[in-house]
């Protein structure tokens, strides 16, 4: 098997992942910190498959929005915006807490942050285990609805950090909606055609 060798950067594919500066923290007492751009790259030195086993990191407590201190976004483009931290080849860095948060994914007034509640900075080892996190909060915290299906809360994770899961229209991109359209008469607004845009978040 040959050995997976390369040289990754952070780059900001798309301007969903990295928050705008002045933006409102996710939770009162908060501090809301943006996610730079031009960390240093990481190498990576392993087989693909090794790569793939590389354990999850999963939360020790998830406490799910009751739509008085959040509400749930739509489960579609939090999805999508854990699919793009998946493919993200850093290791984000969060300075010191307690309650210091950055956003990084963001589109459709669907928002994921990490939060650092520890006293000095914290380093994770990819964005992953955000992303880990984040689909812990879909899996339990689901509210289905007739057309689409909303989740959001907060998974406290070991190491003293948290990801928080809600609706967030603070510079969070617009909402579309669509028809149900019978069977064969599939419109591009609908979800099966649907194609994500970011960029309405200027940096």
């Amino acid at each position: 098997m040959a050995t997976l060798k390369a040289l990754l950067f952070l780059v900001a594919a798309s301007s969903n992942v990295f928050a705008v500066e002045g933006i409102e923290a996710p939770i009162p007492g908060y501090v809301a910190e943006t996610l730079h751009t031009r960390d240093s790259p990481v190498s990576f030195d392993g087989t693909i498959e090794e790569k793939r086993e590389l354990p999850s990191v999963l939360p020790y407590k998830i406490e799910c929005a009751d739509e008085k201190r959040w509400k749930k976004a739509y489960r579609w483009y939090i999805q999508d915006g854990l699919t793009y931290l998946s493919k993200l080849r850093a290791k984000p860095k969060m300075g010191p807490g307690p309650g210091n948060c950055s956003r990084v994914s963001c589109s459709y007034e669907a928002a994921i942050w990490w939060c650092n509640d520890n006293s000095e900075k914290l380093e994770l080892n990819s964005f992953q285990e955000i992303a880990d996190g984040a689909s812990s909060i879909l899996d339990q915290c689901i509210s289905y609805g007739l057309v689409m299906d909303r989740a959001g809360g907060q998974a406290f994770m070991p190491g003293n950090w948290n990801v928080i899961v809600r609706q967030d229209k603070d510079h969070c991109g617009d909402l579309k909606f669509w028809t149900i359209v019978p069977s064969g008469e599939q419109e591009s607004g609908s979800p099966q055609g649907h194609k994500l845009q970011y960029g309405t978040e200027k940096i």
